[in-house]
């Protein structure tokens, strides 16, 4: 019987391939990516195959859930856990492949039960290449920092910069695509929303409760936020700020060139039709930098 199989000893650290941790995939039950999390962190480097993996239920729970609540809670996660899958792209082999990127379904667990305070489960075993014999292209991080955190877009969004913050200083990534990882319901398509929700709230959390440090900043193109950059160190923030700033002084000093030579093309003071350029465009970049320069009046 399952009872009497020697119980799982779960590691300290979370180990899965940057393509699963990247992948779109939130667990909309906290408990549910605990067990995930948990079961990932009994993978040892030297295993050869996934295996039963049998927990005691009090490892994904908090200590202050008691009796049947805690019961309810783990009843659910295995419910939900067995019914989540994972979107995977698949390698592109032809043209048609091109116009339509291929991908897989995979569901993440196999089966889950639940008897006497013990939890079994077993991963999918098409998910074996995202977890077995990884030698780079990797994950890692403390599964106890990662069981502190309680908001679902929290745990994705540690795992995600957690995938970056080995290697890179800074990573820039899409707002469609980042939504995309997360999993964000439309309703939350509108920037001021996904901030407030996802953004404020899981640094707020991350870098309270773990020991992963970071920034974010918004990139917009014009007027709309297309990206999010986030920074791994104060260093690297005050290099991007630095990197900012220079690429706005050489915009700007390109549109001063563009006005300076309308000015001159047009005869200067000369072409002033009562102290106003007739051919101004109040909201273009060229006249805006040129009525700064006090060339032209209003």
């Amino acid at each position: 019987m399952t009872t009497n199989k020697q119980l799982t000893l779960p590691g300290a650290t979370v180990k899965k391939s940057n393509q699963l941790v990247r992948a779109k995939l939130r667990l909309e039950n906290v408990y549910a990516a605990r067990v995930f999390a948990t079961v990932a962190s009994c993978i040892k480097d030297s295993d050869e195959d996934f295996k039963e993996y049998i927990l005691p239920a009090s490892v994904f729970v908090d200590p202050n859930d008691m009796g049947g609540v805690t019961y309810k809670r783990i009843k659910q996660a295995l419910k939900d856990i067995t019914g989540y899958s994972v979107e995977l792209p698949l390698p592109i082999e032809d043209e048609q492949d091109e116009k339509e990127p291929p991908y897989a379904i995979i569901p993440l667990f196999a089966y889950a039960h639940y008897r006497k305070g013990k939890v079994t489960v077993q991963i999918h075993p098409k998910l074996k290449p995202q977890f077995i014999a990884l030698a780079s292209h990797f994950t890692s991080y403390n599964l106890l920092e990662y069981i502190k955190l309680s908001g679902t877009y929290s745990q994705r969004i540690f795992e995600i910069l957690n995938s970056y913050a080995k290697t890179n200083t800074s990573v820039t990534i899409q707002l469609s695509e980042l939504q995309k990882m997360l999993n964000t319901p439309e309703s939350m398509n509108r920037y001021p929303d996904f901030r407030r929700k996802v953004l404020e709230k899981s640094h707020t959390e991350i870098t309270g409760k773990t020991d992963l440090e970071y920034e974010w900043t918004a990139i917009k193109t014009g007027r709309t936020v297309t990206a999010i950059e986030f920074i791994f160190s104060k260093r690297a923030k005050e290099e991007a700020q630095k990197k900012q700033a220079e690429k706005e002084r050489v915009k700007t000093n390109k549109y001063i060139g563009q006005a300076v030579t309308c000015w001159r093309e047009k005869g200067g003071k000369a072409a002033l039709v009562n102290g106003k350029c007739p051919v101004a465009k109040p909201k273009t970049k060229m006249c805006s930098a040129c009525k700064r320069m006090g060339y032209f009046a209003e």
